[in-house]
């Protein structure tokens, strides 16, 4: 999710916090025994009354003989039937949880469907998309326009599914139906579009075509103008739709022209773009963003905010590879999302305009940091750090910091562009990161992923000055609670530049002049320095 913007300075930055919510009611962890590989979509939605209607049929794997289903969907909602192909159910709820049990176990390996007729009123975002909703917006010139977020509330506020981030259908397909002179965007790719005259309605129908967070699946209503473009790339032909209120149709069509720029550096940085069927878009929204996939949403204003570019685009755009592509396993591990996608902005401003402006972007990033709180959260909930912004900015610099310690630019970049295919359309957590980057690099990473993840306070090198058999040495050692993280450092002594592996409880370096100045490089680690007495 995106988390700007405050100019200060040239760069963006962002203060935000947000509630997320945990659906899991696990009391029966065998309810949640099912794989979902389809979701199947259908919902009206009245503009006037503001409220929405339809099913959502869940095709499903059972992946251990179970006697319940767990289904997550908004307490706000009234469930008119529940249907199953595994024979006759009954239903319960608690809070935002329906528990339904088949007359008979279902057995491992059988696979079904299961649909939930409902209705209701969908709660509001209150800030959108910070805190998720329907968003009844109106343009200006005062019509409908309405989206909906749902990150960090989960999709089961406004559609019944199994809300976990750990399980993705392979597909889906969203049938949106609104009065017939609005129109819906949705992910993925528009195959129909039935009218009704009688009821004056239109059926927008879209098909994804790969694997897809819940919290991901949007729709967008609004007086849409539409128009498309092409990017030549590793993909042969990548479709670029765009679609933003028809008034401002001409200032779009001038704004995104940098769209192909920003594809362009990440799929060098990190390979094709993920999701090539379903293509890529960005939609206008009466909200400021969000990362959904295919369908990015957009409401920033058609202003650049850093140079040439606009920054809202550079980010969310990141997530297409990050956090859409490759998705954390619970929301505890979001660093995997949001720390690649912000640092991801860093490495196209290097491509761009060079390491210089990259650094200086990093360096007013590095002032946000608070140290408050560890990035992951080891709960599975999102950790208090996502509410100062320490998974984005402390996660971007130790990713730059890991860069650092690698000391090996081609290798780097190979380990993210390798690790970012190979991963692609999959769920990671955070030990397979930590296995690949150390098999990659030969490093064992567990140390260092541990001091940045898991402690709020930075490593702190400790120096003095020693004197022995007439020898002035300085003294430097890690000091931390992690007792495997030595680690390389660069530091200058004196005005000159060295790297030492601190790879000892302390390491002695003889000094020959009296020392002036020491300083950890900075431009390249994210680490504290103190000196002590001997």
């Amino acid at each position: 999710m995106l988390r700007f913007f405050l100019v200060a300075f040239l760069f963006p930055i962002s203060c935000f916090s947000q509630t997320f919510a945990t659906n899991t009611n696990l009391k029966d962890p065998h309810c949640y025994s099912y794989d979902v590989f389809y979701n199947k979509l259908i919902l009206s939605v009245d503009t006037l009354q503001k409220t929405i209607q339809g099913s959502n049929t869940i095709f499903c794997t059972i992946t251990h003989t179970t006697a319940c289903f767990l289904i997550n969907l908004h307490k706000n909602y009234l469930i008119d039937s529940i249907h199953s192909s595994f024979g006759k159910v009954s239903f319960q709820r608690s809070k935002d949880s329906i528990r339904i049990k088949p007359e008979t176990p279902v057995r491992k390996g059988e696979k079904g469907t299961i649909t939930i007729f409902y209705r209701g009123i969908p709660p509001v975002a209150k800030n959108p998309p910070w805190e998720g909703g329907f968003v009844w917006g109106k343009d200006s010139l005062n019509r409908s326009w309405i989206g909906v977020t749902c990150e960090g509330e989960g999709s089961d506020i406004w559609w019944p599914s199994k809300d976990t981030w750990s399980d993705e259908p392979d597909s889906a397909s969203i049938a949106i139906t609104v009065p017939k002179n609005l129109s819906v965007v949705s992910n993925g790719q528009l195959t129909k579009i039935d009218e009704d005259k009688i009821k004056a309605v239109k059926t927008f129908t879209w098909k994804v075509s790969y694997p897809i967070n819940n919290y991901d699946v949007t729709l967008n209503i609004g007086h849409f103008a539409h128009f498309s473009d092409t990017l030549r790339s590793s993909n042969k032909e990548l479709p670029l739709d765009y679609y933003v209120l028809d008034y401002n149709k001409s200032k779009a069509e001038r704004h995104f022209k940098q769209v192909k720029k920003i594809l362009e550096t990440y799929e060098t940085l990190f390979g094709s773009y993920p999701f090539p069927k379903d293509g890529y878009a960005l939609i206008e929204t009466p909200y400021w963003g969000m990362e959904n996939q295919s369908a990015i949403a957009y409401g920033n204003h058609f202003r650049n905010d850093l140079l040439d570019f606009d920054f809202i685009l550079v980010h969310e755009t990141a997530h297409e590879w990050w956090g859409n592509s490759i998705t954390a396993e619970t929301p505890g591990q979001m660093w995997i999302h949001e720390a690649f996608a912000t640092y991801a902005e860093a490495l196209f401003l290097e491509k761009a305009y060079g390491i210089k402006t990259s650094l200086q972007y990093l360096q007013h990033q590095k002032g946000l940091i608070k140290n408050q709180y560890p990035i992951e959260s080891p709960k599975g909930e999102i950790p208090p750090s996502y509410q100062n912004t320490d998974m984005y900015y402390k996660g971007a610099w130790m990713l730059h910091t890991l860069r650092s310690v690698i000391d090996n630019d081609s290798l780097w970049f190979y380990c993210l562009k390798k690790f970012a295919t190979e991963k692609a359309h999959t769920i990671v957590n955070r030990d397979e990161v930590v296995r690949f980057f150390s098999k990659e690099t030969h490093i064992d990473l567990l140390p260092f992923f541990t001091q940045y993840l898991d402690l709020a306070k930075l490593p702190l090198l400790q120096y003095s000055i020693v004197k022995e058999n007439k020898t002035r040495y300085l003294k430097i050692q890690w000091q931390t609670p992690i007792a495997e993280y030595p680690r390389p450092v660069e530091l200058s002594i004196n005005g000159i530049p060295r790297r030492f592996s601190v790879n000892k409880p302390f390491q002695k370096i003889p000094i020959k002049k009296p020392l002036q100045s020491i300083s950890i490089n900075t431009n390249r680690y994210l680490a504290e320095l103190r000196k002590v007495e001997p």
